[in-house]
């Protein structure tokens, strides 16, 4: 706009100077813009600066900082699930029979008496068992061989009368004597036999066991594996973690080992042997080809170990499980092409 005034203004001083001046002849100026006589106009020319390929994280490291991607460019998705140790299966035998008896000395026909041996570790063989602290259930005895039970008791504790014991408050200890009394001889007794029903366990003590866990479910749906703008889409460099907790009501609580877990077919790295409080993270491209399966949950199963040191597990203790993924989003688009242009405005 500014360059044509200019251009017509110059013509018009030219065109008055002609009318004054009787030597006049037509002849066009110099334009001062191009250099040359005539007028001049713009044409519009794009002309291509670069014709390259170039990815959105290279663009946003030449803008930003270089940790701009790692810092914000990245979902995170995350579940918990909780179980407490009662709802694992301990997989304590219900049932067990003792063979060897001793007869007390002081036994007389009309008092006779009869000692057993209970052992824990006839009861368990997950580990070692060291105490077992019942809250409620029953034991029950039978004699082999004839005779009817007049009172039993444990440990040199309280007598009960008939053949059965509440067990709730009672703790078994690695050796355990039972004490028989029975109501008419027992000449004939050769074993006997030892029941529980329908135990309530409060607590063990030990070390070296080995629980099956039940299965913990943790559902993917937060990172929408069935949306169509998910569908089309290539994951790289996912991050995936199992932060997992012991939340225990006592202070002498076990080291953990989780390295027989399965957790949707990822292998478990050694380090996940911890006490409290641990993180497990897994491998980055078993992790990245699990998510690119597009699985609807993450499922944890197998087994759980505790170390070798005495510890104690109350049953109302719970281990909580907290996933983590992380997905770079920078890395989810393939590289493009970027051709850029600008507009030059040449004067001609």
């Amino acid at each position: 706009m500014v360059i044509a005034c200019v251009e017509r203004a110059y013509i018009l001083h030219y065109l008055s100077h002609c009318a004054w001046s009787s030597s006049c002849y037509f002849s066009l100026p110099v334009n001062p813009v191009t250099g040359r006589s005539g007028p001049s106009w713009q044409v519009p020319l794009s002309i291509p600066l670069i014709a390259t390929e170039l990815s959105i994280e290279d663009l946003l490291k030449e803008v930003y900082s270089p940790d701009f991607a790692e810092d914000v460019l990245k979902s995170e998705f995350s579940g918990t699930s909780t179980f407490s140790f009662a709802d694992v299966e301990l997989g304590l035998k219900e049932e067990i029979e003792i063979d060897e008896i001793d007869i007390d000395p002081s036994s007389t026909p009309d008092d006779f008496v009869i000692k057993a041996k209970l052992m824990l570790a006839d009861l368990w063989d997950k580990g070692t068992l060291e105490a077992v602290t019942f809250q409620g259930g029953t034991l029950t005895i039978s004699l082999d061989g004839g005779g009817s039970i007049e009172s039993i008791s444990l440990n040199g504790g309280q007598t009960q009368s008939g053949s059965s014991l509440s067990l709730n408050g009672v703790t078994f200890v690695s050796e355990n004597e039972l004490t028989i009394k029975l109501a008419n001889g027992g000449s004939n007794v050769e074993g006997v036999t030892v029941r529980f029903y329908e135990p309530e366990i409060a607590s063990i003590t030990g070390h070296s066991f080995e629980f099956t866990i039940p299965a913990q479910e943790f559902e993917l749906d937060s990172y929408s594996p069935e949306k169509e703008e998910f569908e089309k889409l290539t994951f790289s460099n996912v991050e995936l973690s199992l932060l997992v907790r012991y939340k225990g009501v006592g202070t002498n609580t076990p080291t953990l080992d989780l390295r027989a877990l399965d957790v949707s077919g990822l292998t478990t790295p050694d380090t996940a042997v911890f006490s409290g409080e641990g993180e497990i993270v897994f491998d980055s491209e078993e992790a990245t080809n699990l998510l690119n399966s597009r699985p609807d949950q993450i499922t944890v199963t197998g087994v759980l170990k505790t170390g070798n040191k005495s510890s104690t597990i109350h049953l109302s203790d719970a281990l909580e499980m907290e996933y983590s993924i992380v997905i770079p989003l920078i890395l989810l688009s393939p590289r493009i092409s970027w051709p850029m242009r600008a507009r030059y405005l040449p004067w001609i």
